[in-house]
């Protein structure tokens, strides 16, 4: 999915690349695109101050909502119960069952990156040094340390078995995250370090950074993968295979069905000789010879013919 400023939603079909549909329904370029966790529901905000949500099933918009600004982000929940979008110094959380604001958060700055550590906690970062946890449920800010010198470029939330678990070598690793606490990666682009966070949901713990490194570079934007994204896809390769082994012998046990095999050896192949030569038929061939005489029969003569024209039969 893309949108663009010429206020259209493309949907693109992987591997061919080919545009398979484009939405239109903006009245001025589009600024935020987010799709639900369904995949069934996608969210498009624009400079038009509207932010609408498309039932993708039925390629049409589901309804219109009035936003108060010109959207620079937005994001879903991993369950896509909640949905934020984030205006200027303002951070709105949407429910989706109603589809209205539950909780608005007040910032002094711009907003810059947003991401769910659960369904219920939210971490904010902007252009300055600060970052914001809130609870969902209680409707406050739980905590709030300082990231990096200068601003908070990206945001994003690793998940609980990233880290754990064996490596692609088999090496057991030391798991990233534990059942009390997140893992909060954050990025900057004016001290270009990249820092991992140990973020707990209580009031009382301390944030505290557990690596960090220099990109070296100017850090604009921020993704994670894990290998536990490609299991969907390995598991449809693992069916597809194992259908297609399935389907193989199948077609193989009913061509040998149809074949019926004989076992020879060298005395069984002796005794067939024999039964051949037993079983062997005389073939006579009788010759049918007539008793009647052959009768000549003359043809008389025809005036005016020449002589060489007479035959007998």
């Amino acid at each position: 999915f893309s949108a663009s400023d010429d206020n259209s939603l493309a949907v693109t079909k992987v591997g061919s690349w080919q545009v398979e549909k484009t939405l239109y329904k903006h009245q001025a370029g589009i600024t935020a695109l987010a799709i639900h966790p369904t995949g069934k529901l996608a969210f498009t905000a624009g400079k038009d101050k509207k932010l609408i949500t498309w039932n993708l099933v039925k390629a049409r918009p589901a309804f219109i909502s009035n936003i108060k600004g010109i959207a620079e982000l937005v994001v879903c929940s991993p369950e896509g119960t909640r949905y934020c979008v984030g205006l200027h110094r303002r951070i709105d959380v949407y429910s989706l069952s109603s589809a209205g604001i539950e909780y608005t958060i007040d910032l002094k700055c711009r907003p810059n990156a947003v991401t769910f550590l659960d369904e219920n906690i939210i971490a904010v970062g902007g252009e300055s040094s600060m970052v914001q946890v809130h609870s969902l449920i209680e409707k406050c800010l739980i905590k709030e340390f300082k990231a990096h010198d200068t601003r908070v470029r990206c945001l994003q939330t690793l998940e609980e078995s990233a880290g754990s678990g064996k490596d692609e070598d088999g090496v057991e690793g030391e798991s990233l995250t534990s059942n009390a606490g997140h893992v909060l990666v954050t990025a900057s682009s004016s001290d270009h370090m990249l820092k991992l966070w140990r973020v707990f949901t209580d009031k009382e713990s301390e944030v505290r950074c557990i690596g960090s490194v220099d990109t070296t570079c100017r850090v604009t934007c921020l993704t994670t993968w894990n290998l536990g994204m490609r299991g969907a896809t390995a598991a449809k390769k693992k069916k597809r295979k194992l259908d297609e082994e399935t389907a193989a012998d199948s077609n193989h046990d009913a061509a040998a069905k149809l074949v019926k095999k004989i076992k020879f050896t060298e005395q069984s192949l002796a005794d067939l000789a024999d039964d051949k030569l037993a079983a062997s038929e005389e073939i006579t061939v009788e010759q049918e010879i007539s008793t009647k005489k052959e009768v000549k029969v003359k043809k008389k003569k025809k005036k005016g013919m020449s002589s060489a024209n007479n035959f007998v039969v």
